[in-house]
């Protein structure tokens, strides 16, 4: 099943880039937002059932940057991706997931929040830098 996100809203005080790294190149996979504002996209969000996955870049990056002297060094904020974990023997289903510490990681619970359900249209809100409720899906 598919999961689009169709619009990107930055409510942070931060300036925010966003980018597919499994499909880098197509248009709609990378995108800058300045602090307050929002923009549409057409980035599928992608399958990462395992750690061969996450390592051929079958995420999403959401980052800021930090300035050292005069560079601007990008920081890794969230990565997103989408993981059916199954139903059975305490399995939590199939979700659109994410992590703060920039790794990928086959457990429950790590669902964004709002309509983190796969298949169909998403708007994806970036609310808090680096935070576990700092995401947020809502149908398109």
């Amino acid at each position: 099943m598919i999961t689009t996100v169709k619009r990107i809203v930055n409510s942070t005080n931060e300036w925010l880039y966003i980018q597919n790294h499994e499909n880098p190149n197509n248009s709609g996979h990378f995108i800058v937002l300045p602090p307050g504002t929002s923009g549409a996209v057409v980035m599928w969000i992608p399958w990462c059932t395992s750690q061969a996955d996450f390592q051929a870049d079958h995420f999403i990056e959401i980052g800021n940057w930090t300035q050292v002297g005069n560079l601007l060094n990008p920081v890794r904020e969230y990565i997103i991706w989408q993981h059916d974990r199954g139903t059975w023997w305490g399995k939590d289903g199939d979700h659109i997931r994410f992590s703060t510490d920039g790794q990928w990681h086959d457990m429950n619970e790590n669902w964004i929040g709002g309509v983190s359900a796969v298949d169909g249209d998403r708007n994806l809100t970036v609310n808090q830098i680096n935070a576990a409720d700092g995401l947020s899906l809502a149908r398109a």
